[in-house]
């Protein structure tokens, strides 16, 4: 009985020991922090090279508010000291390429800017790694997810499939798979790291359908929106407000890390970190978008945007030059060439129409999309357009003239939640409504 009950023991170790051995394992705790200190090194010298006033001047109209509703996301559920860039796994492999890149561009940085740009002209070695494009990517469940959580991680999944060539297949026969488990956090690996590679999806807390589609966004190859290159054009960080241990999550990636393929910045992504990440005081942002109609935009977690779908479409089918990556899963190519309007592309799901930005409809995306509420506005004029609800007017915009007051006193329904305005132009146009 004795050695029966020994026997019983060891083999319940050995089961506990595997499952926590066979997803691909993230770097030690101690070489993320090396790795946070080689960017907040980084990020130090930049600020410092820069003016400071300049820096913050932007910042100073921002006021603190107590009232804030802050986004629940990914950020609120972690232990922030445990991920890079707050929900980011980075493997072993991974992690040795970040230090070595880093280190490199201290060392570069003290010898001249010449030097750095004639580094990063240079392809290295990916730092991710795409999925296979001719097969769906297999995913299943740990035992740790709850069924409830279950079916909102298949309702993520399939927000990525209706607009992509990307499939998904569960329990599929892939060696390199995903598995959903529950890590005590919001995380994932961004791209393919090769055998099984876990999302953690915990639950309470990250059992969140735009939650889920943001970490199914990493592990498909899509780093943070606010990480860009071009971060600077479009936002600003409060440094000022943000615990120095933490400023590496701000750091911009080089084109050696990621790759935008020339598309717009995105405010809306599910990408993007709301206005309140990793602040000290939490009721002061630490972000501020330069389009100041843009700050409340940041940091949804609804689901993917269009962009964000576009992006996966040019990473699925361009050739990634900067990070040494060949073509990846050529999602257009499925398809005929087809004229899609206002930026619309090809629905790899449907050839025969195009899918199209908010706002647009139609086989080409020709038509404005309407809506069964509001009223009829024609206009006579080509114009763009500021709606500010805030003062019930209408503000035109046509040859950089302003027309104020055109329109006063919306009558509108109070306290009606569906209330909209269609205007008709001459030629279909698109904008945006802000309201404050």
């Amino acid at each position: 009985m004795k050695q029966i009950i020994i026997f019983a023991q060891l083999s319940v170790c050995f089961i506990l020991y595997s499952g926590e051995s066979y997803r691909t394992q993230r770097a030690s705790r101690h070489t993320l922090q090396q790795i946070k200190q080689l960017i907040t090194l980084s990020t130090q010298r930049q600020i410092e090279s820069t003016n400071h006033g300049m820096l913050f001047d932007e910042l100073v109209l921002q006021k603190r508010d107590p009232e804030v509703k802050r986004h629940h996301n990914e950020l609120s559920v972690n232990d922030l000291d445990d991920y890079f860039q707050g929900d980011v796994d980075l493997s072993e492999k991974q992690a040795e390429l970040l230090s070595e890149h880093f280190k490199s561009e201290i060392a570069s940085n003290e010898k001249g800017d010449e030097i750095i740009r004639n580094r990063r002209s240079v392809g290295r070695e990916p730092f991710y790694v795409r999925w296979h494009d001719k097969q769906p990517i297999s995913y299943d469940f740990a035992e740790s997810i709850p069924q409830e959580t279950r079916q909102k991680i298949r309702a993520a999944i399939r927000m990525w499939e209706e607009r992509t060539c990307i499939r998904f297949l569960e329990n599929g026969p892939n060696v390199d798979r995903i598995e959903f488990f529950d890590g005590g956090g919001c995380s994932s690996f961004v791209g393919r790291t090769g055998g099984t590679q876990g999302i953690s999806i915990s639950t309470p807390g990250c059992d969140i359908v735009g939650i889920i589609s943001h970490e199914i966004g990493h592990t498909l190859g899509i780093f943070h929106e606010q990480a860009r290159l071009d971060q600077n054009n479009h936002i600003s960080i409060n440094y000022n407000n943000i615990p120095f241990s933490r400023w590496n999550n701000f750091f911009p990636l080089s084109n050696y890390e990621a790759d935008t393929f020339n598309l717009p910045y995105d405010a809306g992504s599910v990408m993007h970190y709301g206005p309140y990440g990793f602040a000290a005081d939490p009721h002061f942002p630490t972000i501020t978008t330069r389009d100041r109609f843009q700050q409340y935009t940041i940091g949804q977690r609804e689901g993917p945007s269009f962009l964000d779908y576009a992006s996966v479409k040019l990473y699925l089918k361009t050739v990634l030059v900067k990070l040494s990556i060949n073509i990846a899963y050529r999602c257009m190519e499925q398809c005929p060439p087809i004229q899609c309007d206002h930026n619309g592309y090809p629905n790899p799901n449907n050839c025969s129409k195009c899918l199209c930005p908010d706002g647009f409809a139609g086989p080409t995306c020709q038509f404005v999309q309407y809506t069964p509420c509001g009223a009829l506005i024609k206009m006579k004029i080509l114009v763009k357009l500021k709606i500010r609800v805030e003062d019930l007017y209408l503000s035109v915009i046509s040859d950089d003239k302003y027309f104020d007051n055109i329109f006063k006193s919306f009558e509108f329904p109070p306290n009606d939640p569906k209330i909209c305005l269609l205007l008709r132009f001459p030629v279909p146009r698109a904008f945006r409504w802000l309201f404050l």
